[in-house]
């Protein structure tokens, strides 16, 4: 059974095909140094890699499938002198922000807590791409 395309949908297809690039390079590249997500995400990578001897193996090991964990509020204590969010009159949204950012690239993801019988707000905990240290070491080797 032959499929015919018209000439229409392969003019459509091409004018799409230079925003589709674009998104692709955007959406699979890490941020560029200078950027806050950048230094964030090569933090969390260091030091994911930091704990791999101690968690049984390399991250495509059975029963090493979840990432790195950490909280909002101790990656803020880690940067809070680093010049992009000392300036931030709302640190923690600031963060927050920069956080969101690797989320929707697909660095992390955001870990469900629920409250603890003492009542109170749980931490914000996040987690690393369990793939990300690899792709890492595969970039920079």
């Amino acid at each position: 059974m032959a499929i015919s395309v018209s000439v229409e949908s392969v003019k459509a297809a091409l004018s799409l095909a230079g925003y589709l690039l674009d998104h692709a390079i955007k959406a699979l590249t890490p941020p560029t140094e200078d950027k806050p997500a950048q230094k964030v995400l090569t933090y969390l990578v260091s030091k994911a890699e930091a704990l791999e001897p101690l968690t049984g193996g390399s991250v495509g090991s059975v029963g090493s499938i979840s990432g790195y964990r950490f909280s909002t509020r101790s990656l803020q204590q880690q940067f809070n002198k680093s010049a992009w969010l000392a300036q931030s009159s709302h640190q923690a949204a600031t963060l927050r922000g920069v956080l969101i950012e690797l989320v929707h690239d697909n660095w992390l993801r955001q870990v469900s807590i629920e409250p603890t019988e003492k009542g109170g707000r749980p931490p914000e905990l996040w987690e690393l791409n369990p793939s990300a240290p690899e792709y890492f070491r595969q970039a920079s080797g």
